[in-house]
């Protein structure tokens, strides 16, 4: 039976090592994560930030993964949740373009990034 397209990229994805990826690659991820950090950290405090953190608090969970800037030690989604408002808070978010030469933006990629490192630490990735 043929594989469906998720099932070959998921397969292509756990056999793909550290290795294989192009330098430039590398240096563009370590620069996404850095800046989707800083820009969540300009929203930890703002009012719905709070508000997602205070529900938080209340609705416990399981230690999964950690809130940005807090400590706070919480399920996957709801870290999920609080990160995500604090790196949009601020709309300071990359966008992405299939060449250099693009004029229309395909998105914000780095809104992946707070789910990933989520999904990350959950699974005691090494990274």
């Amino acid at each position: 039976m043929a594989k469906t397209i998720a099932e070959q990229l998921a397969a292509e994805a756990k056999g793909l090592t550290f290795r294989e990826l192009p330098p430039e690659v590398v240096h563009e991820v370590k620069r996404l994560v850095l800046d989707t950090l800083g820009v969540g950290f300009g929203g930890y405090l703002s009012e719905p930030s709070q508000i997602i953190q205070s529900m938080i608090k209340e609705m416990s969970g399981p230690a999964e993964s950690t809130v940005f800037g807090s400590g706070l030690k919480t399920s996957c989604l709801y870290a999920t949740l609080a990160n995500g408002a604090m790196v949009r808070y601020l709309d300071y978010m990359d966008r992405g373009f299939l060449t250099r030469e693009a004029s229309s933006s395909m998105g914000h990629p780095s809104e992946s990034i707070p789910p990933i490192l989520a999904v990350g630490e959950r699974q005691h990735s090494t990274g």
